[in-house]
């Protein structure tokens, strides 16, 4: 439906359309121009559909560290040289203890969105180079239900316990782990732990999306990473079986930008060096 729909107003630019979720269908254009035209089409909406750009299609987010703290995010935005034209600005805080107390203060690190899918190399500010960095995004987990890719505050499940992975006791001794070891993935740990399987494999998928560009529903393909929920449990998991939700994109009604076809090679070509072997055995910090 959504093919012949959208033939009658592009012809024959479409190169590809394929489903990529409940409800969700993705159309690859080879002109920017029919992509654009495709938001604004009145049939999508008298059908109950809307069309959206991801947002790591027309952004790439790329962070830059050592930057000193009287340098304003505003002074980045207008004074920065970049190749990329820079959108957003916004220094990263860090978690400092003080009289017993967590305050969060300024960091060194600023995170800079850039327009297009170009990363450039680094920024310069009165001859100073900043080399930009991939931004790797921490893993999101719900301390709730146990599961990675939203917070408890969005979380519309039940609370388990994180000691057995049954539904919340009232009372911790109730728990039949209370005095023994958490078990997760038929190993000794909780499910947070940095050691776990499944938060290794998340973080990998993290870091494969954000060094291939590529959405997060692609990267848990390439991970062969289910979004079907599995039950915790005192068993091992298989790889497969692994349980994650999607982290969700913003997605953005703007156009395409005219991106230059010999940059666009270039950075495809330089950023996919690593083999999906690499990223899965990948030591991560």
């Amino acid at each position: 439906m959504v093919s012949r729909i959208i033939t009658k107003y592009v012809g024959n630019s479409i190169v590809e359309v394929k489903s990529v979720g409940r409800n969700k269908v993705s159309i690859a254009l080879n002109n920017f121009e029919k992509a654009n035209s495709i938001l604004k089409l009145d049939t999508l909406k008298a059908n109950n559909m809307s069309a959206s750009i991801p947002a790591f299609r027309v952004i790439r987010t790329g962070i830059i560290k050592n930057v000193p703290l009287d340098i304003s995010e505003e002074t980045i935005l207008k004074e920065f040289n970049s190749h990329a034209k820079i959108i957003s600005a916004r220094r990263l805080q860090r978690k400092v203890r003080k009289d017993g107390k967590d305050e969060l203060l300024p960091s060194l690190s600023v995170l800079i969105k850039f327009q297009g899918q170009l990363l450039p190399r680094a920024l310069s500010y009165i001859y100073v180079s900043f080399p930009v960095f991939p931004y790797i995004p921490h893993v999101l987990m719900c301390f709730s239900y146990l599961r990675f890719g939203h917070i408890s505050a969005d979380c519309k499940s039940i609370a388990r316990c994180a000691r057995c992975g049954q539904n919340r006791h009232d009372n911790q001794e109730d728990c039949p782990q209370a005095r023994l070891p958490p078990k997760c993935c038929g190993q000794e740990h909780l499910p947070s732990s940095a050691k776990c399987p499944m938060y290794i494999r998340q973080r990998q998928v993290y870091y494969y999306a954000a060094l291939e560009n590529v959405s997060y529903a692609e990267a848990r393909s390439k991970f062969g990473i289910s979004s079907r929920p599995f039950p915790l449990s005192s068993s091992p998991v298989p790889p497969s079986m692994i349980s994650t939700f999607c982290l969700p994109l913003p997605t953005f009604p703007v156009p395409f930008p005219v991106l230059p076809r010999v940059a666009f090679r270039h950075f495809m070509t330089s950023i996919r060096m690593a083999s999906l072997e690499a990223f899965q055995n990948l030591a991560l910090p």
